[in-house]
């Protein structure tokens, strides 16, 4: 069986202190230490500098879900639900974010243009925040809070039904 060195079974920077001590010359010694350092020295710099990348990249990632939790807040979502999708907060968000623009350039209070919308009664850009999701919320938004009168709520309701059945 061939003998093995002892230095082939140590780890690569073993092997380098092993080498520089066997060196015969005091220049040759000098010159490996310097390679040896500079070399440690830029695995540092790289395994520092992926480090920081690391830490850059939680940063947002931990920004960004923050702020999903954020939005899912304020759009209209069921009491039994646990948690939107990514994809479902954005769609729900603009569409919720269209119906409250056209809201306000119809400065009517929200029930009323909501109710008038979902019969026909007005026609915008109703397509835009019309969806079954958004309308299916609206009936649980709590329209206390918004001012509106919460014994109202129970024709928003009917009227969110019958809309779905008909599409």
């Amino acid at each position: 069986m061939a003998s093995h060195s002892s230095f082939e079974y140590e780890d690569r920077s073993q092997r380098m202190r092993h080498r520089v001590g066997t060196t015969s010359r005091a220049a040759d010694s000098t010159v490996a230490c310097t390679r040896y350092a500079r070399y440690r020295g830029i695995q540092h710099y790289q395994f520092s500098r992926l480090v920081l990348v690391l830490r850059t990249v939680i940063a947002i990632f931990s920004s960004i879900n923050s702020a999903f939790d954020e939005l899912r807040v304020h759009v209209p979502t069921f009491p039994y639900e646990k948690r939107l999708s990514k994809i479902d907060t954005l769609r729900l968000a603009i569409a919720y974010i269209a119906l409250l623009r056209e809201v306000l350039a119809a400065r009517l209070d929200p029930l009323t243009y909501v109710e008038r919308c979902l019969r026909g009664e007005i026609n915008g850009e109703r397509a835009e925040w019309n969806t079954s999701d958004l309308t299916a919320r609206l009936s649980w938004i709590n329209w206390e809070n918004l001012g509106v009168n919460p014994n109202r709520r129970s024709v928003l309701t009917t009227l969110a039904l019958t809309t779905d059945n008909m599409n």
